[in-house]
């Protein structure tokens, strides 16, 4: 293979990547403004009764059976105030496709009621529990990045990876404050300036 073809798959897998970051990234500004518009507000309040002015979310990602060829968020985690989270996104019957199919099995399977339209909090809990989810934090963008969107995605089917459930839902926006992640974020913020 010459460096000539070489260059030009590292270049069309570049550009991928890319891809998989603005269609994940269109889909948060999306729930965003769906978020907003139904006026969803973060948890928790100063002690003075004022709310939080951040925008900071961070997307939780379907991982389909067929990797990411075309990222699904199905919901964002807004953080809150002292560790408070809240999880915005689509319902059982707002869903179709792959996750709806595969969320139909996992809720059978776990006993729950088919005839409920449950909502993305509890979908998203049932999804984490069998690895098929993952809260996207900045530094999983830069292992993306580094060893593709798919690695990531089985990495975290595995077990290797973390799907990030349990810390971002303690520790809230603060999961920014390990180093790995501030660097990652402060790496991306860069990038986007």
């Amino acid at each position: 293979m010459s460096s000539r073809s070489t260059k030009k798959e590292n270049n069309a897998e570049q550009d991928t990547e890319s891809t998989i970051e603005q269609v994940i990234q269109a889909q948060v500004v999306h729930l965003s403004s769906a978020a907003e518009d139904q006026g969803i507000q973060r948890p928790g309040t100063f002690t003075c009764g004022r709310r939080t002015g951040s925008k900071l979310v961070f997307p939780i990602l379907y991982l389909g059976k067929d990797g990411v060829e075309n990222p699904v968020v199905l919901g964002i985690v807004m953080t809150g105030l002292h560790g408070k989270s809240l999880i915005f996104g689509y319902r059982l019957e707002d869903l179709d496709g792959d996750p709806k199919e595969e969320l139909d099995q996992l809720i059978e399977f776990e006993g729950l009621s088919e005839r409920v339209n449950w909502p993305a909090d509890a979908l998203a809990d049932v999804l984490f529990d069998h690895r098929k989810a993952l809260i996207l934090l900045p530094n999983d963008v830069l292992y993306a990045r580094e060893n593709g969107w798919n690695q990531l995605f089985e990495d975290v089917k595995t077990g290797v990876r973390t799907t990030n459930r349990t810390a971002v839902r303690r520790m809230g926006r603060l999961i920014l404050g390990s180093d790995r992640q501030v660097d990652a974020y402060n790496q991306i913020a860069n990038e986007s300036a």
